[in-house]
């Protein structure tokens, strides 16, 4: 039944993404950004049992005023993530005057969770906005991390022996055949689109093989906050699939360097 549900949401979102990914109209890509980053935010929170109604407002609006940035300006403007963090800084502050209200697992997970998904996502609405072939790049990213995670969890679940799995602690299931399958077959499989993006044979492989490792950890990295918080999904609203954050884990973390390999392959 799950695997139905994880099916029929699938053929739902992905057209739906890679319309997004490849259109020129650059408003789907902001409204998206924005989505992802605060339905990411949001998730932590409830699952580290963080309630205050001002944290969500406050994230809400840096979300949307450092993604309005990069729309408008085409540039990063951390002075809103700074900003974030002064007022979080004062609100805390005010809180430690109670005793019962001090917690500083909960300042350091509002402080990071923000820093980290803000900064890191927004580079997808960068590329779109500022890269030539940017929607090119951007629906090549949507593919290749869908492509990764898929051959390592079939190939993984199918093909990996059980003496095999747990390399990683954060994740018990993921198997050495696995992460092998996310790493090999996509950065042979981008070579026959290499002229697409005008990259050379080794050019293609050499840029898939790193982002594939960088798109693996970033599943992990994902495990790993969730094995801190006790929980199996961050969310439900996706069916089949948790939360945003369950799903958009590993383009969270990836983006940023997708967006350096692109400059170190392509542009130089």
């Amino acid at each position: 039944m799950k695997f139905l549900k994880r099916i029929i949401t699938a053929l739902i979102f992905i057209p739906v993404l890679l319309f997004i990914a490849y259109s020129e109209i650059m408003e789907f890509s902001l409204f998206f950004s924005i989505i992802i980053s605060t339905g990411a935010i949001f998730e932590i929170y409830k699952v580290f049992n963080v309630n205050r109604i001002f944290y969500y407002l406050l994230s809400l609006i840096i979300v949307i005023a450092y993604n309005y940035n990069i729309f408008v300006q085409g540039d990063f403007n951390f002075i809103y993530l700074i900003l974030f963090g002064v007022f979080l800084f004062i609100y805390e502050i005010v809180l430690y005057n109670d005793k019962k209200r001090r917690d500083l697992k909960r300042f350091l997970i509002i402080f990071f969770s923000n820093f980290y998904i803000i900064s890191f996502f927004a580079y997808f609405l960068f590329i779109k906005k500022n890269l030539l072939l940017g929607s090119r790049w951007a629906l090549l990213f949507f593919i290749s991390v869908w492509s990764i995670d898929s051959f390592a969890y079939f190939i993984g679940m199918t093909l990996g022996r059980e003496k095999h799995r747990g390399i990683f602690k954060v994740s018990p299931v993921k198997s050495i055949e696995g992460f092998l399958a996310g790493l090999f077959i996509p950065s042979i499989l981008i070579i026959f689109f290499r002229s697409y993006f005008g990259l050379t044979v080794i050019e293609a492989f050499s840029f898939m093989f790193i982002f594939s490792i960088i798109v693996q950890f970033g599943d992990l990295s994902q495990s790993l906050i969730k094995r801190y918080a006790n929980v199996k999904d961050t969310g439900s609203i996706l069916l089949g699939h948790g939360g945003i954050f369950d799903r958009f884990d590993s383009m969270i973390f990836s983006v940023p360097i997708y967006y350096f390999l692109i400059k170190l392959f392509y542009y130089i």
